[in-house]
């Protein structure tokens, strides 16, 4: 009895060890062989102190135009195909109910949508790209200067056969890390009661 309990416990523990390792092994073989995009962000919302260890971001279009014939309703998953414009920033190209056989994409869900003036329906789905991690102590600082230079701020995140993990966000071309670093004259203006 107690052997046969023993190797439940163990096929257990092994399943509970085994779904966090499967994850963190696709997180990485999609950083290190995924496709590159780069989204173009936008303002959030007040800042919040007490966040933690990351900035919080919001990539900048989060909308497709579509037939006024697709069938949505709020909360129904959808896979959103994607694309680069001329400047290569990243665009949504498309959205469909089945999962796509090619291309990069990613899974999501239709938060709402309206039809436009143009007879055209306007769709907006949830993004599950909104938060960048990083070292809890720069964090705060990063998210301040995110706001202050958010016309120069793009994050890139790499996909692959429908998986995207966030790799970096940029101010000026730079990683942030680096811009915090780098910028510390300019940062100690802006942050002139911190430790930076």
């Amino acid at each position: 009895m107690k052997k046969k309990l023993l190797a439940v416990f163990i096929v257990i523990a092994v399943i509970q060890l085994a779904i966090p390792l499967s994850m963190i092994i696709r997180r990485e073989i999609t950083l290190s062989r995924g496709e590159v995009y780069k989204f173009q962000v936008e303002p959030v919302d007040p800042y919040d102190p007490f966040r933690g260890r990351y900035v919080d971001v919001r990539l900048k279009n989060d909308a497709l135009i579509v037939s006024k014939d697709f069938e949505s309703r709020p909360g129904q998953k959808v896979f959103v195909t994607l694309d680069k414009d001329q400047k290569g920033y990243a665009k949504f190209a498309g959205i469909q109910l089945e999962k796509p056989k090619q291309g990069n994409y990613f899974a999501t869900k239709i938060l709402y949508s309206f039809e436009d003036d143009y007879g055209k329906q306007e769709i907006h789905v949830e993004i599950p790209f909104d938060r960048y991690y990083m070292e809890e102590k720069l964090a705060p600082k990063a998210e301040q200067v995110y706001r202050e230079e958010i016309d120069n701020a793009y994050l890139t995140i790499r996909f692959l056969k429908g998986f995207g993990v966030v790799e970096q966000l940029f101010i000026n071309e730079m990683p942030i890390e680096d811009y915090l670093l780098t910028g510390r004259i300019k940062f100690n203006k802006i942050f002139a009661k911190t430790d930076l």
